[in-house]
């Protein structure tokens, strides 16, 4: 993750990076398994750890990939922090009932949408 100035478009620096490898032994699937033994919570840890080092920041946008589309990702935001994510699931959208992709598909044909949030 780096830190880049909105204003002069500077990197700044990273602020967070992690080295994940997969296991060749796939885990075992047998019930649930916590948020922190999956691949996907590097985004959340990465999410924390920027939030800490860029406390008192103006602004503080996370943007990140697919693998982020998480409901464990929007629950544990930082405070203070917003997010941007590639979306990787079509949810149904809290405020029309209808999916994400048919609210997307209507915005590509000249259609007007201000914003989507998720409520949590």
């Amino acid at each position: 993750m780096v830190a880049v100035d909105v204003e002069d478009e500077a990197v700044l620096g990273v602020v967070d990076a992690s080295i994940w490898t997969r296991p060749t032994k796939q885990a075992a699937t047998t019930g649930p398994r916590s948020i922190e033994d999956k691949e996907s919570f590097l985004w959340i840890e990465g999410s924390t750890v920027a939030a800490d080092w860029l406390r008192g920041v103006a602004q503080l946008i996370i943007a990140a990939d697919r693998e982020s589309d998480i409901y464990s990702q929007f629950a544990c935001t930082p405070p203070g922090a917003e997010l941007i994510v590639r979306v990787a699931q079509n949810r149904e959208l809290d405020n029309d009932d209808i999916a994400l992709s048919a609210q997307i598909d209507f915005v590509a044909k000249g259609g007007f949408l201000e914003s989507i949030f998720y409520s949590l």
